[in-house]
């Protein structure tokens, strides 16, 4: 019985193929659970720091009774694409290079394909199998 094995160069990878002037370029990326833990914590990190001074900067806004404007860059919290882009910058930064040029919706679908892709499969389990099976 081999028990586990750990062994990175076997994780799955998730392709991401970019289409320009006819060139196909194609890019692989770990699932989401495989992402090294020192690019997980830089994107925690950079989002922490932005959180940070936005809340500073809303804090300074409210102070002195003027408007939050959201269209304001300041004024905007991270999202998942910002952490998305902060790991593509250190995963594979010729793609995010190109990624953070996409419009917002082709970003939203590349980080939906990437985490629909990074789920661990739900394994029916022997007695869900056993009760759905039965008759009366």
């Amino acid at each position: 019985m081999a028990g586990f094995v750990y062994n990175p160069s076997e994780f799955e990878k998730f392709p991401v193929e970019i289409v320009e002037n006819g060139e196909t370029v194609k890019f692989e990326l770990p699932l989401l659970g495989y992402i090294p833990r020192e690019i997980t914590e830089y994107a925690d990190a950079k989002i922490v720091e932005r959180a940070n001074d936005v809340q500073a900067a809303r804090d300074e806004r409210h102070e002195k009774k003027l408007v939050i404007i959201e269209a304001d860059p300041a004024m905007v919290y991270p999202t998942n694409l910002d952490g998305m882009e902060w790991m593509l910058e250190m995963i594979e930064p010729a793609l995010h290079e190109h990624v953070i040029t996409w419009p917002n919706r082709s970003r939203t679908e590349l980080w939906n394909a990437w985490q629909e892709a990074s789920k661990i499969p739900a394994e029916k389990s022997e007695a869900s199998s056993d009760s759905s099976d039965a008759t009366e």
